[in-house]
């Protein structure tokens, strides 16, 4: 009887198991299905029928890569301020600089000013010519540009903290286990 009542209590932890593995496997499928459609979109990739604008890329582009250490009407960050950055300094210097900005450090004095104030240099983005085109578009229009977490980010935010807490609400019902009356 004992190897019976074993034996079926074996068989429904293995099925419980068993299941609780294919709804974890189900639920990071989707959150991570949920997570690449978005952060396409954040990534701006322009969609099949129609590519953006210059001054709009070039908005994303500002999102993706310059946010982090500069703001347009903000303030100074990590970086200058990007307001009216494309009255005070020249297309073709923007755009060199932008793009290597490690080579302009070598012999710029603007470039070697900017090291000595800000104190972090500027990384090479990887950004083609057209991009930096783009960027400058933006820089050319834009206002002031948020200086908090940019919209684009907050559902992404909020699908992974769904994510974590079913996960964590999946772990918990899976970790409690009803103790056998006696057994061993």
């Amino acid at each position: 009887m004992r190897d019976q009542m074993r034996q079926r209590s074996a068989t429904v932890r293995e099925a419980s198991t068993l299941w609780l593995g294919r709804c974890m496997f189900g639920a990071l499928l989707v959150a991570a299905w949920l997570i690449g459609s978005q952060s396409a979109s954040v990534l701006g990739v322009p969609s099949v029928a129609q590519a953006a604008p210059a001054p709009q890329e070039g908005g994303k582009l500002y999102q993706q890569y310059c946010v982090s250490c500069h703001t347009i009407g903000g303030g100074r960050l990590v970086g200058p301020d990007l307001k009216g950055v494309t009255e005070r300094r020249s297309h073709e210097w923007l755009v060199r600089f932008i793009t290597d900005p490690e080579r302009m450090r070598q012999d710029d004095p603007i470039a070697i000013a900017n090291l000595k104030e800000f104190g972090i240099p500027m990384p090479r983005l990887g950004l083609t010519e057209q991009q930096v085109t783009a960027l400058l578009a933006y820089f050319k229009t834009a206002q002031a540009a948020p200086t908090g977490m940019p919209a684009q980010y907050i559902p992404t935010l909020v699908l992974s903290l769904v994510a974590v807490i079913a996960l964590t609400l999946i772990g918990l019902i899976a970790g409690t286990k009803k103790v056998d009356g006696g057994m061993t």
